[in-house]
């Protein structure tokens, strides 16, 4: 399988998840701004459309991935690598669905904590650890069928 088809295959929200928050990973270990990155492309790549990359909002154009590869020092295949199905300690979190659960306030107060500390602006959905949904002796398995069945699970762990 090649490095293409194996991102290929992803769900496009974990696609999208998945590869802005590589991209941010990257942007923040070359002690760039989002700024930074618009005017190091000229303008190629505008400040409010990485941050919509970066949190999975929009998928990263093709004609843009080269360009943010190149700025981090890395390739588009590299990138890409990085980007596999998802393992059991990370979930993509359908923040809208948690939102509409009342029961699921606990939960929601995690989520909103965690976008703050990572000062991301909340967005649809939001990648999380397994863990950090968990209260205590909770068993992570029941916990994540739970809410996969109330549609606030978007990506099986």
């Amino acid at each position: 399988m090649t490095l293409r088809s194996r991102f290929d295959d992803l769900p496009p929200e974990a696609r999208n998840l998945r590869l802005g928050s590589l991209l941010r990973e990257h942007r923040l270990r070359g002690g760039l701004t989002m700024a930074d990155v618009e005017r190091r492309t000229g303008g190629a790549v505008k400040a409010a459309a990485l941050s919509a990359y970066e949190r999975g909002m929009r998928p990263v154009p093709a004609n843009r991935l080269p360009v943010l590869a190149e700025l981090y020092g890395s390739t588009p295949d590299a990138l890409l690598a990085r980007v596999e199905p998802p393992t059991p300690t990370g979930v993509v979190i359908d923040v809208v669905a948690l939102e509409r659960a009342p029961d699921q306030a606990p939960l929601l107060a995690v989520v909103r904590d965690l976008l703050r500390k990572r000062r991301e602006p909340a967005g649809r959905l939001v990648g999380i650890r397994s863990s950090d949904l968990l209260s205590e002796g909770e068993d992570v398995t029941v916990v994540l069928d739970a809410l996969r069945e109330r549609g606030i699970l978007v990506q099986p762990s």
